[in-house]
């Protein structure tokens, strides 16, 4: 049986974005907290091999789903439960954190959870993937890089 790591041994890492901690570690499902500085985002991306389920939890987050803004979200102003986004493998996803304070994240990975499972398609920090288009059919490669200073929530 694989070794499992779990809260009491969560491991931090940190990414120019921000970090991730795992909570979970199993063979078939990650528990983790993300944390997006402001002003920054997490690659415009696919998986793969794996689905995931985010949660907002504080802050605010421009969080762009099938190459559109799903959503424009502060934590703090949204009723229970409609801070959640089911993303499936092979869906291009990002998020960028809109707001001025951290944007914290509880994603869920399931399927064949690895952190190898990642096509960069945009990234603002130089790690984009060199890929054949015919890799990755019917996915559309916007530019989440963009200032979203106009959607800006103003947190308190």
């Amino acid at each position: 049986m694989a070794k499992k790591k779990t809260s009491k041994n969560k491991n931090r890492v940190d990414k120019p974005w921000g970090y991730y901690e795992d909570f979970y570690r199993g063979d078939e499902v990650v528990f983790k907290r993300i944390v997006v500085n402001p002003d920054e985002n997490v690659s415009y991306q696919v998986h793969k091999e794996r689905d995931e389920f985010w949660y907002i939890a504080e802050g605010s987050a421009a969080l762009i789903i099938k190459n559109e803004v799903a959503d424009v979200i502060n934590a703090e102003e949204r009723s229970y439960g409609m801070n959640g986004f089911y993303i499936q493998r092979m869906w291009p996803h990002g998020v960028k954190n809109v707001g001025t304070k951290p944007l914290v994240i509880y994603e869920m990975q399931f399927g064949k959870p690895n952190e190898d499972d990642i096509v960069r398609l945009q990234d603002k920090y130089g790690r984009a993937d060199k890929i054949e288009e015919s890799e990755l059919e019917n996915v559309t490669i916007v530019d989440n890089t963009k200032d979203t200073n106009d959607e800006r929530k103003t947190e308190e």
